[in-house]
């Protein structure tokens, strides 16, 4: 009964977000990105077409895609998520809601469930279209893709459950505020803990400070780290290749997260979602 009752929520969950028209508004964009991404490609097919550099720009621009496609995915699983506790209250259709005989967690749980079905296609739809227009215009070979999905589906779910848990505590327009500013912060720690990894001419007190920087904002929010952890996958399956794409600077992964920040942001997920639920649980509504 348990399960049937969170599938059934699931499904009107899903319903739900399609109704909102975030993933109609965030697909039209990314069918943009990704149409903008294979015309620079196709440009760019022209200048290297024939020389050794094919198959190492090609994971270059790959590995630069996946970084927007990052964004693109964690903005909408955050903006996705943000009012839909909230969003109920302040509409009213709350009230109908807990009006039905099923507990507020599982009504909580089924929406989650619902959500993540839903962007979790997305990111295999975004990743496959990056990498096939990659393969297809510039004929690289570019590995680690089904290594990365994975990644990809557990950034968009602790984004997802971020936004989940704010909802319960802050109105729309305040968690979806706290929500993006956090990734900000995210993003910002790590673009400077690749700085201190690149930082050769550094004291080691600078270089200590801009690494553990990096590692706490990792511990805030590990999104970014998930990039990271991608692009390192990617790079240890290119060889020498791999070696100048680690080195692309702030957007590569000079300093690699381990597999335990893997099991950190699936930990993220739980407590998050436990947080949300208990809290939403006792909610005065």
């Amino acid at each position: 009964m348990g399960l049937k009752t969170l599938v059934i929520l699931a499904g009107f969950a899903l319903r739900e977000v399609l109704r909102k028209k975030v993933l109609v508004a965030g697909g039209i964009l990314t069918g943009a990105f990704v149409l903008l991404f294979g015309i620079g490609l196709h440009f760019i097919k022209g200048q290297i077409h024939g020389t050794p550099f094919e198959q190492l720009v090609g994971v270059q621009f790959f590995s630069m895609g996946l970084y927007v496609t990052t964004f693109l995915i964690v903005v909408i699983a955050a903006f996705a998520g943000v009012s839909v506790v909230s969003g109920e209250i302040e509409t009213g259709t709350a009230y109908g809601l807990l009006a039905n005989p099923v507990s507020r967690s599982r009504i909580l749980l089924g929406k989650y469930l619902g959500y993540a079905l839903l962007l979790g296609l997305y990111d295999a739809v975004v990743l496959l279209a990056i990498w096939g227009v990659t393969v297809w215009q510039l004929g690289a070979s570019v590995p680690g893709v089904v290594q990365v999905l994975p990644l990809l589906l557990l950034e968009t779910l602790v984004m997802l459950a971020l936004s989940f848990l704010g909802s319960v505590l802050f109105s729309s327009l305040a968690n979806g505020i706290t929500v993006f500013l956090l990734y900000g912060v995210a993003l910002l720690g790590g673009l400077v803990e690749q700085v201190g990894a690149l930082a050769g001419g550094f004291s080691e007190t600078t270089v200590n400070v801009l690494m553990n920087v990096g590692i706490i904002t990792s511990l805030i929010l590990p999104v970014d780290a998930l990039y990271r952890r991608s692009i390192y996958l990617i790079s240890s399956e290119t060889g020498a290749v791999g070696n100048i794409l680690q080195n692309l600077g702030p957007f590569g992964s000079l300093s690699a997260p381990s597999v335990w920040m893997v099991v950190y942001a699936a930990g993220y997920i739980l407590v998050c979602m436990a947080a949300a639920t208990y809290l939403f649980s006792r909610k005065d509504i």
